[in-house]
């Protein structure tokens, strides 16, 4: 379980006291809990809860990459048009579809009226790109398995991202980023050509694009946000990752002593990072499960880099390279590989609060809130079963959901 730490920013809590009215989800059922990640600052609660569904419909809409290429289109809400989809093999599967998600839809197929009308920046239409993240058995030629692997965990090493485009202080996850760049070349042209299509259209105005994946698909849709931006210049609105693992990372200037001297200067990576790969700082939201292993890799908070930490010969090394390249470095004590970019919703249950959702705003808090307790998934079945079920990509959706209905009660009750 998740160390218990006191939170002094943003928290939205609702304690659940009954399942009983649980929405079903037609990708998973996720038992344990409900979730109810926070959005900025809203005008009312009413509104934080429309604008929950909305992202638990987009996760559901990641989720149709898992199903069979040619049904996607029968599963899209009405105001969803299917322009087009692919699939790069064996990295992922993705789609584009045109139209808008108001945040009163509930899920795919269905809707549900929120009890406030949705703010019309997120029912706007937008061209949406879906991307699944990694089906080990959907691809049966082991080599290309193999071949994926060693790009995802071997060829993890930083590189510069996008030199010629971005500071050399903003560095990438090779391997990954080689893959976004296979499926760049298969989804750009289709991009491009709506794009051109639309704005004759409308006049230039072509509303914007949204990027959104579970797992490894949103990771590459971070990627391929920040190059729609930062090569082709299109507007990009959002991208929304689910359960992904982080891929950039801002390396501190080496010549600034003071970094190396100073105990609290640890890097802001959402002031950092979005800014110098085209997005803006609230464009991007990453969703986390309590237990999902696979969007903590490659952090300071991995179960393994934590394992490794035990060890007081990897520590001191550890320590000594923070000495030497300063606070923010990678592999030093407080960061691994990578960081996340964008807003971090940690999405958590506990048996005395009930549910709470928690964005993570500084950074020096993410080994904290995002710590699992290794010891318990090495010897507990159950654990390792709840990490499985928490990285599920249904799970994302159903707790989402679950957690903006449980919202909009508590505030019935509270108002009634």
């Amino acid at each position: 379980m998740l160390a218990s730490v006191r939170i002094t920013h943003r928290t939205v809590s609702v304690k659940v006291a009954s399942t009983a009215h649980r929405p079903n989800s037609s990708f998973s059922t996720h038992p344990h809990r409900h979730s109810s990640p926070h959005q900025p600052p809203p005008a009312d609660t009413s509104l934080a809860a429309a604008a929950l569904i909305r992202d638990a419909t987009i996760a559901e809409l990641s989720g149709l990459c898992y199903k069979p290429l040619h049904t996607i289109s029968s599963f899209l809400p009405p105001s969803l048009k299917l322009i087009t989809h692919g699939a790069v093999k064996p990295i992922t599967t993705w789609y584009l579809a045109y139209g808008a998600i108001p945040e009163s839809t509930c899920h795919a197929n269905s809707t549900s009226p929120s009890s406030s009308p949705p703010s019309s920046s997120s029912s706007s239409p937008r061209l949406y790109l879906f991307l699944r993240g990694v089906a080990w058995r959907a691809n049966p030629d082991f080599s290309d398995n193999i071949n994926l692997w060693y790009s995802v965990s071997l060829k993890s090493f930083p590189q510069p991202f996008y030199p010629d485009y971005t500071s050399s202080n903003i560095e990438v996850h090779s391997g990954i980023l080689e893959l976004a760049e296979q499926v760049w070349h298969q989804v750009a042209p289709h991009i491009q050509q709506f794009t051109q299509n639309n704005n004759n259209k409308t006049n230039g105005n072509d509303n914007g694009l949204v990027f959104a994946g579970h797992s490894l698909g949103g990771s590459i849709a971070l990627l391929l946000a920040a190059k729609a931006r930062l090569h082709d210049r299109l507007d990009v609105k959002e991208c929304i990752t689910f359960g992904s693992p982080p891929v950039l990372s801002y390396i501190p200037p080496d010549n600034n002593s003071s970094r190396r001297n100073s105990s609290s200067n640890i890097i802001p990576f959402r002031s950092n990072i979005l800014p110098a790969i085209g997005l803006s700082g609230t464009s991007v939201r990453n969703y986390i499960l309590d237990n999902d292993p696979i969007p903590r890799a490659m952090l300071a908070a991995d179960p393994a880099f934590s394992a490794l930490k035990e060890n007081n010969i990897i520590k001191s090394l550890l320590q000594l390279r923070e000495r030497m390249a300063g606070k923010g470095a990678s592999f030093t004590p407080e960061r691994f590989l990578f960081q996340p970019a964008g807003a971090v919703h940690l999405i958590k249950w506990s048996a005395d609060r009930g549910q709470t959702v928690r964005e993570i705003v500084e950074p020096r808090e993410i080994i904290k809130e995002l710590a699992l307790d290794v010891g318990a998934m090495r010897s507990s079945p159950l654990a390792v079963a709840r990490a499985v079920l928490d990285h599920h990509h249904g799970s994302y959706a159903q707790e989402l959901k679950g957690a903006a209905m449980a919202l909009k009660n508590s505030n019935y009750k509270e108002e009634s």
